[in-house]
C-alpha cells in the first residue's frame, strides 16, 4: 500500500510542474502580446487586436487558477480593457475592466497588484466620470484597506485635492455598490468564552525580488535599470578587463538577499557600442548579482531611485563636464542605497551599511510616478514674497557646485561647443498617472501634452528637431524619459507640468533646474514630482553629489532664467495678477542623469480659480507654448553670442591702469587623468566564476 502511494506522489509531481510551466507559458505568451500591441499605434486604433489580447489573459486565470499568474493575469486583462476605453468610448469596456479589477481587490486582497487594481477603480471617476464624489469613496477605501501599498502615497495626495480625509467612512457594497473586500457576517457570540489563543509569531518579511530589468542606449550612452521591489541595499563596483580570462571591463550591482524573479533574463544582449550584455546569476548569500559587460571601460554613475524602488546604471563616453578639473566623478566604486558612495570594498564580502528601503514593487502595474497634488509646506496666501525671492537661490549654498572650468567663465557646453539642434519635450505624468486634478476636474497630464503639441510645432519654426517623450495619453516611467532625451541625443530637454496647491489661493509660474538644495519648497515639490518622500530626496542628495556637478548645471540656470522670464513677461501684457514665483533648482528624477541643460517647468497652478480656468482654454495654453519658445529662442541667441570666436571674453578682473587688457586665449580643456585601475578586492578573484556560487540552473557563475 505505501507503494502505491508513493508511486502516485512521484507520477502526480511532473503533472504539478508542467501545469505550473504551462500556465507560466501561457501568461507571458499573452503579456508579450500585450506588449506589441501597445508599441503598435496602428494596431492600437482596431478594437479586435485589444479583445484578442483580452482574451489570452483572461483564459490563463480561467484555465489555471491556482497558479501565481493566475492574478497578475486577471489585473493584466483589467488594465487592458481600462487603456481600450481610451480610445473606443465605449462603455462595455470600461465595464469589464471594473469587474475584473474588483475581483482582484475582492478575491486577493494580499496580492501585491490589489492595490493597483483599486487605483485604477479610483481613476475611473476621476478621468472618465469625473465624479470626485465616488472617487473619494474609491480613495478611502484604499487607504483603509491597503495602507502601507505604494499606492497609499498617491491616493492620498490625491484626497486631499479633492477635499477629502481619510475619516471618510466608504461606501459598502450595499450602498453605493463599491467594490473592495466585504467583511464576514460577525458570529453569534458563544456561551462560554475560549481561551485566548497564544499570539502568533510575526511573519518573516518578503526578500527583495529582482522582477524586471529593461535598458535604452544609443552609439555612445546605455541606461539600464534594475526594477527590484522592496529594495533594501545594493553594492556597485567595476571590475578591470582579463585578457586571460577574456573577459571585458565590468560594472557590476549586487542585491543581498534578494530573490531573482523566474522571467527575469539571466543574459540580456546589447552590442550598442557601449555594453555588450548584461548577465545575472545567483551567488551564494543569496545575491543577485547583475554585471554589465562593457566594450570597454567607461565612465559610469549608479544611483537609487524610489517608488517604485529601483537601481539605474547610466554609462558612456564623458560628458562635457568630464575632464575638468574637480568635476571629473572617478570610474564609480561602491554604492549602498541611502548612503554616501565609498571606494573600494568586496563585491562578496563586507557588511553593506543599511540603506533606505523604499516600497514599491516593479511590476507593470507599479508606475512609479505619482500627481504632485498638495505641498504641505509651499508658499500659501502672503507667502509669494518668499517663494519669489528665493528665485535662483531656492536652496542653501552648501550644495552649490561649479559649473564653468575655473579660471575660464566659460560654461561647459560652450566649451564643449555646444549648438542646439534638438530639442526632447517631456509632457508630465500620463496613462495611469493623471498628475494634479484642477478645477472643473481638468488634468494634468491632458493639459501637459497638449502644451507639448503646441510648443513642438513653435520650435520646429525655429529650425529645431523636436521629439515628444509620450505622444498620446500613456504611462512613461521617469528613469525612461531621461533616457529617451540622452539616446536621442538632444541638446535641450524640457519636462512641462503644472501646479497644483491645497490652497486654492496659491498662483503663480515657476521654473526649476536639476541641483542639490535645502530649500523646504523645492524638497516638497521634488518629492511629489518624484512619488516619494522629502526625506528620501534629501538623503539621495548626499550620494548624487557627483552627478549633479555633470548636469549642465550654469545652462540649466541659464535657460530656466530665460524661459522664467519669457512666461512672465508675456503672460502679464494679457493677463493681471501673474506672480513669478521664481527660478529654483531640487533633486527631480526626471531631469537626473541628462546629458543635457534640462529644465522643468510648473507653467500654473490649475488649483487656482482662475489660473485653472485660463488652462483650461486652449488659447491660454498657446500663448505658454509662445513664451516658451521665445525663452528658448533666446538661449540659443544668447549662447550663439557666447560661443562667437569673434567677441573677446570679459576679464576676470579689470588692471588697475585702465587700459583694455588683451583678449584671453581660448580656453584649452584639461587632460583627463588616467583612471587607476580598480583594485580586485576579492584577492585575486573577480567577478567572473572564481568564487564558490549558488548556482541557478542555466545561470552558472558571473
Amino acid at each position: 500500500m505505501r507503494c502505491i502511494i508513493f508511486l502516485a506522489i512521484l507520477l502526480s509531481v511532473p503533472r504539478i510542474a508542467y501545469a505550473s510551466d504551462t500556465a507560466e507559458a501561457a501568461y507571458e505568451s499573452a503579456r508579450r502580446a500585450y506588449r506589441a500591441l501597445r508599441d503598435d499605434p496602428a494596431r492600437m486604433k482596431f478594437r479586435h487586436h485589444w479583445l484578442k489580447v483580452g482574451r489570452m489573459l483572461e483564459a490563463v486565470a480561467q484555465k489555471h487558477p491556482a497558479s501565481p499568474r493566475a492574478v497578475d493575469a486577471l489585473f493584466s486583462a483589467g488594465r487592458l480593457y481600462h487603456d481600450l476605453y481610451r480610445f473606443s468610448g465605449n462603455k462595455e469596456d470600461l465595464e469589464r475592466a471594473c469587474e475584473l479589477l474588483r475581483r482582484v481587490v475582492r478575491e486577493h486582497p494580499e496580492d501585491r497588484l490589489a492595490d493597483d487594481a483599486q487605483w485604477l477603480l479610483v481613476l475611473r471617476h476621476v478621468e472618465f466620470e469625473r465624479d470626485p464624489v465616488s472617487a473619494r469613496e474609491e480613495l478611502v477605501f484604499l487607504l483603509k484597506q491597503f495602507p502601507r501599498g505604494d499606492m497609499a502615497g498617491k491616493a492620498r495626495r490625491l484626497l486631499e485635492d479633492l477635499g477629502g480625509t481619510e475619516e471618510e467612512a466608504p461606501a459598502s457594497p450595499a450602498q453605493g455598490g463599491k467594490p473592495g473586500v466585504e467583511k464576514p457576517a460577525e458570529a453569534p457570540p458563544l456561551a462560554e468564552e475560549s481561551p485566548e489563543p497564544a499570539p502568533e509569531p510575526a511573519a518573516a518579511p518578503a526578500p527583495p525580488v529582482l522582477e524586471e530589468i529593461r535598458h535604452w542606449s544609443d552609439a555612445g550612452y546605455t541606461r539600464v535599470v534594475l526594477y527590484v521591489r522592496d529594495r533594501r541595499v545594493f553594492r556597485s563596483g567595476t571590475l578591470p578587463a582579463d585578457a586571460k580570462a577574456r573577459l571585458p571591463a565590468r560594472v557590476y550591482v549586487d542585491l543581498p538577499e534578494t530573490v531573482l524573479a523566474p522571467d527575469v533574463p539571466l543574459s540580456i544582449p546589447i552590442r550598442d557600442g557601449v555594453v555588450r550584455r548584461i548577465r545575472v546569476a545567483v551567488r551564494e548569500g543569496p545575491v543577485v548579482r547583475v554585471v554589465i559587460d562593457l566594450d570597454r571601460a567607461r565612465e559610469h554613475r549608479v544611483f537609487p531611485m524610489d517608488d517604485p524602488s529601483r537601481v539605474v546604471l547610466d554609462v558612456g563616453d564623458s560628458s562635457a563636464a568630464a575632464g575638468v578639473p574637480g568635476l571629473d566623478g572617478g570610474d564609480g566604486g561602491t554604492m549602498v542605497a541611502g548612503a554616501a558612495a565609498a571606494d573600494g570594498g568586496s563585491p562578496d564580502g563586507g557588511t553593506p551599511e543599511d540603506g533606505s528601503a523604499g516600497p514599491g514593487p516593479g511590476d507593470g502595474g507599479r508606475d512609479g510616478a505619482a500627481s504632485k497634488i498638495a505641498l504641505d509646506a509651499g508658499p500659501g496666501e502672503g507667502d509669494g514674497d518668499r517663494a519669489a525671492d528665493a528665485g535662483a537661490g531656492g536652496g542653501g549654498d552648501r550644495f552649490r557646485v561649479p559649473a564653468k572650468v575655473p579660471g575660464s567663465g566659460v560654461s561647459l557646453s560652450v566649451l564643449a561647443g555646444l549648438k542646439v539642434k534638438k530639442v526632447v519635450l517631456d509632457p508630465g505624468h500620463g496613462g495611469s498617472d493623471p498628475g494634479a486634478v484642477g478645477v472643473g476636474g481638468i488634468l494634468e497630464k491632458d493639459l501637459t501634452l497638449d502644451l507639448a503639441r503646441r510648443l513642438s510645432k513653435k520650435l520646429a519654426k525655429l529650425g529645431l528637431e523636436v521629439k515628444l517623450t509620450r505622444d498620446r495619453d500613456r504611462f512613461v516611467a521617469l528613469e525612461e524619459r531621461t533616457a529617451i532625451a540622452n539616446t536621442a541625443r538632444a541638446d535641450l530637454f524640457i519636462s512641462l507640468h503644472f501646479n497644483a496647491h491645497k490652497s486654492k489661493k496659491l498662483s503663480g509660474i515657476e521654473t526649476f533646474y536639476l541641483d542639490l538644495t535645502d530649500d523646504r519648497y523645492s524638497l516638497k515639490l521634488a518629492a511629489r514630482e518624484n512619488a516619494t518622500s522629502e526625506k528620501s530626496i534629501s538623503d539621495l542628495q548626499f550620494i548624487l553629489a557627483d552627478l549633479a556637478l555633470k548636469s549642465h548645471v550654469e545652462d540649466s540656470a541659464v535657460l530656466a532664467r530665460q524661459v522664467q522670464s519669457s512666461l512672465v513677461g508675456s503672460l502679464r501684457k494679457r493677463y493681471k495678477k501673474v506672480r513669478d514665483l521664481g527660478v529654483k533648482y531640487a533633486l527631480f528624477y526626471v531631469l537626473l542623469g541628462a546629458r543635457m541643460p534640462a529644465i522643468l517647468v510648473e507653467a500654473s497652478f490649475i488649483s487656482h480659480p482662475d489660473e485653472g480656468a485660463r488652462c483650461a482654454d486652449k488659447s491660454y495654453r498657446q500663448r505658454l507654448a509662445d513664451a516658451i519658445a521665445k525663452g528658448v529662442e533666446q538661449f540659443m541667441n544668447a549662447r550663439e553670442i557666447e560661443d562667437d570666436p569673434g567677441v573677446p571674453d570679459e576679464p576676470d578682473e579689470p588692471e588697475a591702469s585702465g587700459a583694455s587688457p588683451p583678449a584671453a586665449p581660448a580656453p584649452k580643456a584639461p587632460e583627463k587623468a588616467p583612471a587607476a585601475a580598480s583594485p580586485n578586492p576579492a584577492g585575486g578573484k573577480d567577478a567572473d566564476g572564481k568564487q564558490p556560487a549558488a548556482k541557478k540552473t542555466g545561470a552558472g557563475t558571473l
